[in-house]
């Protein structure tokens, strides 16, 4: 062989090596999709893969915004690191200007807009499944943005196929939820949450009333409790030691062998700092 062609061979083979062994850096590629109410699309590495990668649709809480939950979450981050595509819309402002999601009667349409979320997020995810190859759709939703999970899975019941709701909600009468689909749904909520509180209130219900309305649904027959079992907060809550602060009820016996959980945070406020929800999430889904 040519010593020219042997040393170009030898160079050419030594590059592949080496590349190989160098670890794979992928950027998300952010999209904009919603026409005249624009949402990020965050599509990890290349659009097109031999595979379906899920659908992570992000939902902020009142008042808040889709680049705030973005930060708080570090869902495009994420998304090139767990390989999920994100979904990050915003809600619209209210009459006082705050974004909202008009989910259900107790949150959080206090100024009786007749707007279509519904609606509106459906086709959010029907525009992204043409732009890219989706698998399953799950939801991360915060306060407002959980109550609207609920709403959505309800009302679109083949469109969803996962919930974790953050301090938010369910429908304070199950029976409004017209057509649920039984599908993994996980409630974390803080004890010491002061805005859509653990325990209901006149306002809002609770965590433990929204996650038994779902119970219902999905006709479990008993729970299992296990104190301390998750450490999703990395600093200590109220002056307590960090650790595994986080306490699970699984609800057992349900319909079709659904999956079911409140994961209650003690000592956790309403915005709580989850350095790996979106981990979480996934490994419960």
């Amino acid at each position: 062989m040519n010593h020219s062609v042997r040393t170009f061979l030898y160079l050419f083979l030594g590059l592949e090596i080496l590349f190989t062994l160098l670890p794979a850096k992928t950027f998300a590629e952010a999209i904009t999709l919603g026409g005249e109410r624009p949402a990020e699309l965050y599509i990890p590495g290349s659009k097109f893969t031999l595979y379906p990668r899920p659908l992570i649709l992000f939902l902020h809480g009142y008042g808040s915004s889709g680049p705030h939950m973005n930060n708080w979450l570090h869902a495009a981050d994420d998304a090139n690191r767990l390989g999920y595509i994100a979904l990050i819309p915003d809600g619209s402002p209210d009459a006082v200007g705050l974004n909202f999601w008009n989910a259900t009667p107790d949150c959080c349409n206090f100024h009786d807009s007749e707007r279509d979320d519904v609606s509106y997020l459906e086709d959010l995810i029907m525009e992204a499944k043409r732009k890219v190859w989706v698998g399953k759709v799950y939801i991360i939703g915060h306060s407002n943005g959980g109550f609207m999970a609920s709403r959505l899975t309800c009302d679109k019941p083949n469109l969803i196929d996962g919930v974790v709701s953050l301090s938010g909600g369910f429908f304070r009468d199950p029976k409004l939820c017209k057509n649920p689909r039984r599908i993994p749904l996980v409630q974390i909520h803080g004890t010491e949450d002061t805005t859509i509180p653990y325990w209901s209130n006149d306002n809002f219900p609770g965590a433990f009333e929204s996650v038994w309305g779902w119970s219902e649904i999905y006709g479990c027959s008993y729970t299992t409790l296990q104190k301390g079992a998750k450490d999703l907060v990395t600093f200590s809550l109220n002056g307590s030691v960090d650790g595994n602060e986080t306490d699970v009820l699984n609800f057992g016996g349900c319909k079709f062998g659904v999956k079911l959980s409140l994961w209650t945070v003690n000592g956790g406020g309403h915005n709580i700092l989850f350095p790996h929800i979106v981990e979480e999430a996934m490994s419960f889904f």
